[in-house]
């Protein structure tokens, strides 16, 4: 989701089926939420005077086996729940084989814990981060960074631990 003004938002299809997929999975197939348009003086709800727009997904067929999933492209998406306390999730996409490096770093760029340091097939992947340090001693509260590394891939993503 990209947040676009206070009370706006843009949805891909993607970030979509990633919320139904990975969040909630099996138990929402209808979204509800507001839905306007705007030309910067007048606005138009959708659907009925009260803004309540439904939409209803499909997601019977989406399959529940995350190793058939085989990405055409490196991701590294944001981390559930963010903020955190006491653990969040990452998802990430391996296109192809290689060594992937999956490193949580300080503001300061210290190296705060090695998550994932290894050869990987293509195919989507999760790990959690429990808001510890590479010794296993619980960090600070705070924003910290994660970054995903291949031989042809690198991405980074803010992370907010709240005590």
């Amino acid at each position: 989701m990209t947040i676009t003004e206070g009370t706006s938002a843009s949805l891909t299809n993607q970030a979509i089926y990633d919320s139904l997929r990975y969040h909630w999975w099996p138990a929402i197939t209808t979204c509800i939420w507001n839905v306007a348009a705007s030309d910067g003086d007048v606005e138009s709800w959708a659907d009925d005077p009260y803004g309540i727009g439904n939409l209803t997904i499909d997601i019977s067929s989406m399959g529940t086996d995350e190793s058939t999933i085989i990405p055409d492209k490196f991701a590294l998406y944001p981390n559930y729940p963010n903020p955190f306390n006491p653990a969040t999730t990452f998802t990430y996409d391996v296109a192809e084989e290689g060594t992937i490096y999956l490193t949580i770093f300080d503001l300061r760029g210290n190296k705060i814990r090695t998550l994932v340091a290894e050869n990987q097939m293509p195919g989507r992947y999760r790990i959690v981060w429990a808001g510890k340090n590479d010794f296993q001693e619980p960090v600070a509260s705070g924003m910290y960074f994660i970054r995903m590394v291949s031989a042809s891939f690198t991405d980074v993503k803010k992370i907010l631990l709240m005590k």
